[in-house]
């Protein structure tokens, strides 16, 4: 009998340890799943992000504010304000742009880095200073303000730091009509996305 007593308290104890240890496991499985959905949440329909960026281009700077929403786990778009600064010899010119974009998932490098296509479309307004062409210094152009448009392609990563801010890079290469300085020009930015929801 008293075998008996000395073994029912070894018995709960074993059962409490196996339930701690049960307990842990199903814990741990369910922070991970969490976690994981943390990052699902990266590209799924109906996150919003708003973007901070700023880059260069050819004798220029730009930056841009813009706003994403997720369709599906591969596909958003993407509306922006882009403003870029150009120095020229001749000239300072000053293009306002609203850019609407539609972009791709291509591939997901990881759980924190994802590589996206982007194909879109622009409007704006371009101004330049008073200007003399170079093969003609004693004529001068008044300054002028134009409307500009044209489309771009490129590409762009999104690398996540955490659940809810992303450091983010992108080239593109814009084909321009109705600029007084050519059709094509390219830009490279970088800097931060932050997830809204």
């Amino acid at each position: 009998m008293q075998m008996m007593k000395n073994l029912i308290p070894a018995q709960m104890l074993l059962q409490i340890l196996f339930q701690i240890l049960l307990q842990t496991i199903i814990l741990t499985t369910v922070a991970e799943a969490q976690d994981d959905s943390r990052v699902q949440l990266r590209h799924i329909a109906g996150i919003r992000t708003i973007d901070f960026t700023g880059g260069t281009g050819l004798n220029s700077r730009n930056g841009e504010l813009s706003r994403c929403k997720f369709y599906s786990p591969i596909f958003f778009l993407r509306t922006a304000f882009n403003f870029e600064k150009t120095n020229f010899p001749s000239t300072v010119l000053s293009d306002y742009s609203l850019k609407y974009s539609a972009n791709f998932t291509v591939v997901k490098l990881s759980d924190k880095l994802f590589v996206n296509a982007e194909l879109g479309f622009f409007s704006g307004l371009e101004g330049n200073t008073a200007y003399s062409p170079a093969d003609d210094p004693t004529f001068l152009y008044p300054a002028a303000t134009v409307f500009i448009y044209g489309v771009f392609a490129g590409g762009n990563l999104e690398l996540y730091l955490n659940e809810n801010v992303a450091l983010v890079g992108s080239i593109q290469q814009w084909y321009m009509l109705g600029s007084a300085f050519g059709e094509w020009k390219y830009q490279m930015n970088g800097g931060f996305r932050f997830i809204l929801n």
